[in-house]
């Protein structure tokens, strides 16, 4: 049993066509798990930083003294506007 396959000739310029742009795509198909391998370390890195920054923001607001509840202010700001209040009064 022998079969011919005719390919037309606008046929066969298309499959040149799609393989042309595979040869030309493969130099960047080919870098991608370099690009991938590159992205999860520099992701990695981040997410170690995001880390650092967090608990240096923690460390910072507990051990911060002057770190108040809304609406209020410190001794030492309500001693001097009771005084300026004092001053004004008399």
């Amino acid at each position: 049993m022998n079969t011919t396959t005719v390919i037309a000739e606008d046929q066969a310029k298309e499959f040149q066509t799609i393989l042309g742009e595979l040869k030309g795509g493969w130099a960047e198909v080919k870098a991608l798990p370099a690009t991938f391998k590159t992205l999860q370390n520099d992701t990695a890195l981040i997410g170690q930083q995001l880390k650092e920054v967090r608990r240096l923001v923690t460390g910072r607001v507990a051990t911060n003294p002057r770190t108040r509840a809304h609406g209020l202010v410190s001794e030492e700001c309500s001693r001097h506007l009771a005084a300026q209040l004092v001053v004004h009064c008399h």
